[in-house]
């Protein structure tokens, strides 16, 4: 022991014999015992302070130094307390393909009627999304009535001609040209109307159905013409049995037109 650590020692114990002298040796051995307790806890107390700072500088030099932190493991999919079947309908509207896929991975059901997904896809005219869905399985015409192609449907009412064509696939069903049609008039685009009459989709049907006669119901004398120049049949017989019964009631214009067209017919 060095010559200042033995003079710190006696220093102490002439402390000590101070206390003692003055207060009695039992005094002075508990006080002894508080100093050495309020020492232990400073050094507690310091320990818990140190250990945040050790924590936060560790995060400093990852921010500042680029120390590399294990990454995150990320699950394929964020949780939801959706069913998968909603999940995957939100994930078609949105056009989120990985999305869809990771969840058709999973195996969702698709053939839920309720949830015509290749109809969303196609409302959105997104291509790729219908082409992922059908790779799946997922159906574009189900199994029970009215056996319509819902995709081809949907880009009926929102699409342009181009992409329409791109999915045209018909399905031999009886009913489909009238379906498909029927939309097309509704929506009084030219275009659309022209390509799917070019495509073959057909303006007359079974069951006296006549497109002529769908466009003079709604009163699109426009459509009426170009249905006409595409080949439509003016001696279709419509719902009424006559499409001049309509006319008549549609006004002189549908008329002179049907009359024009039987005569250049005949």
């Amino acid at each position: 022991m060095n010559r200042e650590a033995m003079t710190q020692v006696d220093d102490s114990a002439t402390r000590m014999a101070e206390r003692m002298a003055r207060r009695g040796p039992a005094d002075a051995i508990a006080g002894a015992a508080r100093g050495r307790r309020r020492r232990a806890a400073g050094e507690l107390l310091a320990v818990l302070v140190a250990m945040p700072l050790l924590v936060l500088g560790g995060w400093w030099a990852v921010g500042a130094f680029g120390i590399p932190a294990e990454p995150a493991e990320t699950p394929p999919l964020p949780p939801s307390v959706e069913p998968l079947e909603l999940q995957l309908q939100e994930a078609v509207k949105a056009g989120d393909r990985e999305r869809a896929a990771a969840l058709l991975d999973i195996g969702v059901f698709v053939d839920w009627p309720s949830l015509p997904y290749a109809a969303t896809a196609m409302l959105a005219c997104d291509v790729e999304m219908l082409d992922l869905l059908v790779s799946y399985g997922v159906p574009r015409v189900f199994p029970d009535p009215p056996w319509e192609d819902v995709a081809m449907l949907a880009a009926v009412r929102r699409c342009d001609a181009d992409t329409i064509e791109s999915i045209y696939a018909p399905t031999g069903h009886i009913r489909e040209s009238e379906a498909i049609m029927d939309l097309a008039i509704e929506r009084d685009d030219p275009q659309v109307i022209t390509r799917l009459a070019t495509l073959g989709v057909e303006l007359e049907g079974p069951g006296g159905y006549s497109s002529l006669y769908q466009a003079m119901a709604r009163r699109d004398f426009d459509t009426f013409e170009l249905l006409l120049v595409l080949g439509a049949d003016p001696s279709a017989g419509g719902e009424t049995g006559d499409l001049l019964n309509t006319a008549r009631v549609a006004g002189d214009d549908y008329v002179a037109a049907i009359e024009a067209a039987r005569e250049g017919r005949s």
